[in-house]
């Protein structure tokens, strides 16, 4: 099933990949992180499955926030530059 573009998945998908391309962490640097295979972490990015509370959390240090909650917070809010939002 794929995840409506307004979820807080869509939102955090979109915020890890706008992150990952500004510091230079990859699916293998996620997947490292919180224990699975790339392949797992490409199908919670592309949108093909939900992000588990756990995985935010292992990977909230990756991307620089203390906990997983301040992150899907910082996600959830994130306006892209080139929004019409802005």
């Amino acid at each position: 099933m794929k995840i409506n573009s307004f979820s807080t998945d869509a939102k955090l998908n979109d915020y890890m990949r706008t992150r990952m391309r500004a510091i230079g962490v990859t699916q293998a640097d996620m997947a490292k992180a919180c224990g699975k295979t790339q392949a797992y972490i490409s199908k919670h990015l592309d949108g093909q499955t939900s992000w588990r509370l756990d995985d935010i959390e292992s990977l909230a240090g990756l991307f620089g926030f203390a906990e997983g909650v301040t992150f899907i917070d910082t996600a959830t809010n994130y306006v892209p530059r080139n929004s019409r939002l802005n």
